[in-house]
């Protein structure tokens, strides 16, 4: 049943409307699903027991290119009870969506997969081993949450893009969908695009608790809160993860902690780097061999997934894979089916989750020839990008607290007579980590924290009175970090230059969609907070000016001028900070009393 045309009028006018009074991605997320589920309970209600819910949920997938930012649901009926809250059947028509841009529908009772290309449906048979694997394994999760029918709509941009994609499960008829997706599937594809440059240009809500920190993730900042409520909900998926992110940044860690919050955490938790082994032995190491199987093969030896029998793999440094053994995990991972090197027997079940990890753009490989696309688009499909330590600031003195307490315990481990079991890390060396930029991200704090508490040591001597490893500790440390000679100083103005940019810029993050923005303008303030600071260390305005290269101003008597102009600046940047008065200029008493020596 098509809607008429003033309803359809209506709903439209309705939702943007309220996409435009929305202020975060979520509040228009549910503004989104509310329109889709009226579009679509006519035509889902028409034939059958209306006091009986028939569009169970929908869920907003939003991914842009670099990973899943959010996963947001909405119920519409009460789940069926025992149904795993964690499931997202729907992942597998992202490989689909991603490609063709356009919705897909699966029946789950014919287990048929439709393509609505052009606004034209095309059945997609289960003619291949792709479909026969994805398809049954969706089929079977959406049956087990009372889903007999699925509709996925491409969240795009006009930029060729695909942020994500929009799915509605429903307890309906095949014929019911079927016609539904063809006579409103192009109001509902509609409804998406409209929505989706709201979607792209709001920030998320912010996260209202931090979730807990435990043994295998021990630091939780906000810049991952999110991250970890993502990998929560995929840690219970049997789909491949792929985490990606620069050298250092814990994609490791972060592989253990989805495996430890899996229903597999009692079994093997096993890892290859792929950059270590040997090209020809790649595949190899996976799936093992038979004695006599190639050079050097005198017995038989298991391969990873043997190991990781029930458990996880997480295949590291996936980009290093070569283009031959590309393909062979491309099919075992669609077939779950292997056999070892020089084996003649029957294929063996594998009945591991895969994660894998790489530092590099796996897009760009594809482009360059060195990746293939078929296989992006299977490991591609729960995607997570993990941030730089630089991005997660606010880590940084948590991370370095609990690197340094294990440097003590191993430490204590060995045995040290004069050992005291105990070391901490003193404010001003907590503060000076943060200024760093630390290209190096986890692995390199752990280093510097390593060389540090060895400074500390040193100090200490044989003295059983706790390790304190302080700020002079750790600039010495990161010198010889980066190769250089420790500053008597202390850090590098350069280093503390960055750390206010960098500052400055999570604010301006912070703001971006809010009714008071931040500038760049702002930014001039610097000038007279730069100014009021050197006339404290000096405690006279006109020698702070003449240290300043002002010397001329002083000389002609212009200096009150250019100090009273610096103060203006000041004001108004506390005003648009949220710390002033609420007009700028002129100055207020309480803005003056800030200026501290300047009205002396």
């Amino acid at each position: 049943m098509a809607p008429r045309a003033d309803s359809v009028v209506s709903l439209l006018s309705t939702l943007v409307a309220r996409l435009l009074a929305s202020r975060d991605f979520e509040t228009a997320s549910g503004h989104l699903l509310g329109a889709l589920y009226e579009a679509i309970a006519p035509a889902v209600h028409a034939g059958g027991d209306e006091s009986e819910p028939r569009i169970l949920r929908g869920t907003i997938h939003y991914r842009p290119e670099d990973g899943y930012r959010r996963l947001w649901t909405r119920e519409f009926g009460s789940p069926p009870e025992g149904a795993p809250e964690a499931e997202q059947p729907s992942l597998t028509a992202w490989r689909w969506v991603a490609r063709r841009r356009c919705p897909v529908s699966i029946d789950v009772g014919s287990r048929l997969l439709r393509v609505f290309e052009g606004g034209t449906p095309r059945l997609i048979r289960d003619d291949g081993a792709t479909l026969a694997f994805a398809a049954g394994e969706t089929c079977h999760r959406l049956q087990a949450r009372d889903v007999n029918y699925l509709h996925v709509l491409p969240i795009r941009r006009p930029t060729n893009l695909t942020d994500g994609m929009v799915s509605i499960e429903m307890r309906c008829p095949g014929e019911v969908g079927d016609a539904l997706a063809s006579t409103s599937g192009e109001l509902l594809q509609l409804l998406v695009d409209l929505a989706a440059p709201h979607l792209a240009a709001l920030p998320l809500a912010p996260v209202e608790a931090v979730p807990a920190a435990d043994e295998f993730l021990p630091v939780v900042g906000h810049e991952t809160a999110r991250l970890v409520e993502l990998l929560r909900v995929f840690s219970g998926l049997q789909e491949t993860l792929l985490l990606t992110g620069a050298t250092g940044v814990g994609k490791s860690r972060l592989a253990r902690y989805c495996h430890a919050h899996s229903p597999r955490k009692n079994r093997p938790f096993v890892t290859i780097d792929l950059l270590a082994c040997p090209e020809n032995l790649q595949m190899a190491q996976l799936v093992g061999w038979k004695k006599g199987a190639f050079t050097g093969a005198e017995r038989d030896s298991p391969g990873a997934i043997q190991r990781a029998e029930g458990g996880t793999l997480f295949l590291d440094e996936i980009d290093k894979l070569s283009l031959k053994e590309q393909a062979g995990l491309l099919r075992l991972l669609e077939e779950r089916a292997y056999r070892p090197v020089g084996d003649t027997g029957d294929d063996r079940r594998a009945d591991v989750r895969f994660i894998v990890g790489t530092n590099t753009d796996l897009r760009a490989g594809i482009r360059a020839g060195r990746f293939r696309e078929d296989l992006y688009y299977r490991i591609a499909v729960l995607m997570v990008r993990v941030p730089p330590l630089a991005d997660r600031i606010d880590e940084v003195p948590a991370w370095a607290d609990y690197m340094l307490r294990r440097c003590c315990a191993n430490e204590l481990a060995q045995a040290e007579p004069s050992g005291s079991g105990e070391a901490r890390l003193d404010l001003a060396a907590a503060e000076l980590l943060q200024t760093q930029a630390w290209p190096g991200n986890l692995r390199q704090l752990d280093n510097v924290i390593r060389r540090a508490y060895a400074f500390g040591l040193v100090d200490r001597a044989q003295s059983p009175a706790p390790v304190v490893v302080s700020r002079s500790h750790v600039e010495r440390a990161v010198a010889e970090d980066a190769g250089q000679t420790p500053s008597r100083n202390g850090p590098s103005l350069l280093s503390d230059v960055r750390a206010a940019a960098r500052s400055y810029a999570q604010e301006v993050k912070r703001r971006a969609h809010s009714e008071t923005p931040l500038a760049l303008d702002s930014a001039d303030a610097f000038r007279g907070f730069v100014l009021e600071a050197t006339i404290k260390a000096f405690g006279n305005r006109e020698t702070a000016l003449e240290a300043l290269g002002l010397g001329s101003v002083v000389k002609d008597r212009n200096h009150h001028r250019l100090i009273k102009r610096e103060l203006d600046t000041v004001a108004r940047f506390l005003a648009v900070a949220g710390d002033g008065p609420a007009e700028p200029t002129p100055p207020s008493t309480e803005t003056r009393r800030r200026a501290g020596a300047w009205d002396k």
